[in-house]
């Protein structure tokens, strides 16, 4: 049975340990959107007025659904620009860049992960319950002043009661969860600001971790006592 204890112990071990590497690192990861990849962003059928959701397709193969982190900021559905991945959106709030918060981060991977209507009765995927989204997602960024009643209120309310990152400016970080913000350039030297939107991306150091850490725990003798 010591064996087995020893396995056990390891195997928290690992998972520590990547807890701690994955939240002292702020830099988004690199291999998914390289600076400078183009991007096309339009809306579809579950997107909701002029926010998400909206429909993203990159020149490196990706695409995926995302929400706006900037209100004010406008681009054309159907055009190419140019992206990168950051920490933070520009010219957000009322600084040059403005860190994306972690209640947003929280909301958005809980979306993708399909798991908010779990959590949030009332939330289906409809246009309506996007817009929703959106708003609390505007609402969290300062982007807007007003809470929308009902769906938007909800999805904020359980934002604010499950995260707890949020209460340490250290901490309020949506990559706290995985998500960055991309930022669309109007031109491929990354310059004309037009639009900052979410993407959700897995954790780099986790397959490592947890490789350096299986394969220690395979070298252990397995010997069980009757």
């Amino acid at each position: 049975m010591r064996s087995i204890s020893i396995r056990v112990c390891m195997i928290i071990c690992v998972l520590v340990l990547w807890s701690v590497v994955a939240r002292a690192n702020p830099t988004p990861p690199t291999g998914f959107l390289p600076d400078g990849t183009t991007i096309v962003i339009t809306q579809g059928p579950l997107s909701y007025g002029n926010g998400g959701l909206f429909y993203i397709s990159t020149g490196n193969g990706l695409n995926f659904v995302s929400f706006c982190i900037e209100e004010l900021e406008t681009f054309y559905p159907g055009r190419t620009y140019y992206a990168n991945l950051s920490a933070d959106a520009n010219h957000g709030g009322t600084q040059t860049t403005d860190p994306v918060g972690a209640m947003t981060g929280l909301l958005y991977r809980t979306y993708m992960n399909g798991l908010l209507g779990t959590y949030v009765p009332g939330f289906n995927n409809s246009a309506a319950a996007n817009g929703a989204l959106q708003n609390a997602i505007w609402y969290i960024e300062e982007e807007v002043t007003a809470l929308q009643s009902g769906l938007a209120t909800d999805l904020y309310s359980w934002a604010l009661a499950t995260d707890t990152y949020h209460l340490s400016a250290s901490t309020d970080h949506a990559w706290e969860y995985g998500v960055w913000a991309i930022n669309v350039w109007e031109n491929s030297n990354l310059t004309g600001n037009s639009q900052d939107q979410l993407f959700l991306v897995p954790e780099p150091a986790m397959p490592i971790l947890l490789g350096i850490g299986m394969g220690v725990i395979a070298l252990l003798p397995m010997r069980m006592k009757a």
